[in-house]
């Protein structure tokens, strides 16, 4: 390879540089657009269940003041509506279940890593753990800054992976077609 391009023309080794150094640009922008796609993915998704968790605190705090178990299970119900919610959990201020929503038949009950301390969790939302198809977020239930619940969830993400796949792709093809131009 390196014998024939030593044999081109000043020019014609000029015109194989550059298109080396362009494919390189297309490349390392393709790739850097496709970091940014799943990082605002990401971002989006933590903003959503930031959102999520704050309405449910907000619709559960009574329930939870009261001990109104019924109450609670009611507002987590209405998650129903919402495609990537697979579960959810809240936990009192002593850590013990209060109330659960799983959607699906054949569904586990509740989903809490073996681990999970919900006293340890203070009133911030913190996403915790993010697999390749699912997010762990948690929320503090605080009213007066005096944590009385915690809220989980589990979000499927994989129809969100599958679209971000196709528009990976799509971004490959782009550049292989302006690759061969």
């Amino acid at each position: 390879m390196l014998t024939r391009f030593r044999k081109l023309p000043i020019g014609k080794k000029l015109q194989v540089i550059n298109l080396l150094i362009v494919g390189l640009i297309t490349l390392l922008t393709i790739i850097s657009l496709c970091f940014y796609m799943y990082f605002t993915l990401r971002d989006d998704y933590q903003n959503k269940s930031n959102t999520l968790s704050s309405l449910l605190a907000e619709n559960v705090t009574s329930a939870l003041m009261f001990g109104d178990k019924k109450a609670a299970q009611d507002a987590l119900a209405g998650l129903r509506t919402v495609d990537y919610v697979t579960q959810v959990e809240l936990y009192d201020k002593a850590g013990n279940l209060f109330a659960g929503y799983a959607r699906g038949v054949g569904t586990p009950a509740y989903f809490a890593p073996p681990n999970f301390d919900p006293n340890r969790y203070q009133q911030d939302i913190r996403f915790g753990s993010l697999t390749f198809n699912s997010a762990f977020p948690v929320h503090s239930i605080a009213p007066d800054r005096e944590r009385i619940g915690t809220i989980t969830m589990q979000l499927d993400l994989t129809d969100a992976y599958v679209l971000l796949g196709y528009q990976v792709a799509a971004l490959l093809l782009i550049g292989l077609i302006g690759a061969a131009l």
